[in-house]
């Protein structure tokens, strides 16, 4: 039951996680964040794509059981957490007027936080999942 019981919470913050990453990545658009990196807008919607496409495979096979979802998605987790920070600290914590004010920032601190939750509740799911 411990199990089951991670999983669904890992199954949440990752649509939790989805759902504001997704209208976080539209500012980013908007604000032109991909452009900064150098790629134009066909390759940035591609990696987007591919991002999300991702995202969600890793997640339904988290639905589904399967320890790679999970190991998955700790990575994605990891991964996405220190991006926004090294991309985004001097802004949150230095900028103002941001964007969209606190909307901009919460979001921000909210995707990092999110990504946090994810990776220790995969780590919490992948050990219980191991007690099984």
């Amino acid at each position: 039951m411990a199990f089951k019981k991670a999983q669904n919470r890992v199954v949440i913050v990752a649509l939790a996680l989805l759902a504001i990453s997704s209208g976080h990545l539209i500012e980013d658009y908007l604000y032109g964040v991909p452009a900064g990196f150098g790629l134009s807008e066909p390759v940035g919607l591609l990696l987007a794509v591919i991002w999300y496409g991702l995202l969600g495979s890793l997640l339904v096979l988290a639905v589904r059981g399967a320890r790679a979802g999970f190991i998955g998605l700790l990575v994605i987790g990891i991964f996405l957490a220190l991006a926004e920070i090294l991309y985004y600290y001097h802004d949150i914590l230095y900028t103002w007027p941001y964007r969209n004010g606190l909307l901009s920032k919460g979001a921000e601190i909210v995707v990092i936080g999110l990504s946090v939750a994810l990776a220790v509740l995969c780590g919490l799911a992948l050990r219980a999942r191991s007690s099984i």
